[in-house]
């Protein structure tokens, strides 16, 4: 397997290569970057067992085939070095400036799923199903044409559905779609209202990322209406605020929740605090606290602590911004 593993990346490293060498001469042939966490977790219910791991890797690269098409390729492992997957594959073509198509895989424009501290929402990280449905990245086409301050998007892919035969479990894919409209009134700022649809679920997510001086507020909910009478509806909710002084100093608070059994009903909620400090070039340090009240459970507490490079390059389309990508 590892073996198969490297001879896929080395097919992958000659292809862009050999475009690179076929690009145009105003742009660099390609753009190398990644970036590089390092983690510790540790949790109040169980203190005697943390974590150190190497949280993420990443490394992308983008190649520019000509002005209106760059192949861009993301490969990425967490926490197991030697689980590398091909994170996100994909060409961005821009005929004209308002107008972009995407095709490959590549992160759909569902939701924005950002975060200003180590910790992602709880519908990003709790439950395994809503993770699959709300972080869209996959194989499909993306077309996203810009007027003045409106982005409207139209995603199409395929989404897997397991259907019992009576005789075993079959996989059948069903069509999928994600629709988007983004306003954006500066360009520091957006408000994305966006809808997966298809044969298993409908789900409807409003997000905002708003940029007032020094301060950010985010905030985020989802409601997922599911066709499966064995499943129930689900929710998620999150609301943060992000304080940025003394040129490398940023503070952030975040609220999040998330329910399997209906409309936001029985959350499940997080309280988090985190600090964060640019060191220098793009080597950066964070902390966070939170308070976890599971909707069933006890409460408890968690420590992380984080030490990463940001990401150096800006990858064509979507990309989430986190701590290490902006």
């Amino acid at each position: 397997m590892r073996l198969m593993n490297r001879s896929v990346l080395a097919v992958i490293c000659i292809c862009l290569i050999s475009a690179a060498q076929e690009s145009t001469a105003e742009k660099p042939a390609m753009e190398l970057g990644g970036l590089v966490t390092v983690d510790y977790y540790s949790s109040s219910h169980d203190m005697e067992h943390p974590s150190l791991t190497i949280g993420e890797v990443d490394l992308g690269a983008n190649v520019n085939i000509s002005d209106e098409i760059i192949a861009t390729i993301l490969i990425k492992a967490e926490e197991d070095l030697a689980a590398l997957w091909i994170d996100q594959a994909f060409v961005s073509f821009k005929p004209m400036p308002e107008l972009e198509l995407l095709f490959g895989q590549h992160i759909f424009k569902h939701g924005l799923l950002g975060t200003q501290m180590i910790s992602y929402p709880l519908y990003l990280s709790d439950d395994d199903e809503v993770f699959y449905t709300i972080q869209m990245i996959r194989p499909g086409l993306t077309g996203s044409y810009t007027l003045g301050a409106f982005t409207p998007s139209l995603c199409f892919t395929a989404l897997p559905t397991d259907v019992d035969t009576s005789v075993a479990i079959k996989e059948v894919w069903d069509p999928a779609a994600v629709l988007s409209l983004d306003f954006a009134p500066n360009e520091e700022s957006v408000v994305r209202l966006a809808s997966l649809m298809y044969a298993r679920a409908l789900d409807v997510d409003l997000a905002a990322a708003l940029v007032f001086g020094s301060f950010s507020i985010d905030a985020e909910g989802f409601a997922r209406f599911t066709a499966d009478t064995l499943a129930a509806d689900q929710s998620g909710v999150s609301a943060g605020l992000a304080w940025s002084f003394l040129d490398r100093y940023s503070a952030a608070a975040r609220y999040d929740g998330l329910s399997n059994s209906g409309m936001f009903k029985d959350l499940g909620m997080r309280v988090g605090l985190g600090l964060s400090v640019d060191i220098k070039d793009g080597i950066y340090a964070a902390a966070e606290f939170g308070h976890v009240m599971p909707s069933v459970g006890k409460a408890y507490q968690e420590v992380m602590l984080e030490i990463g490079l940001e990401q150096t390059i800006k990858l064509p389309g979507f990309q989430r911004k986190t701590l290490s990508t902006d």
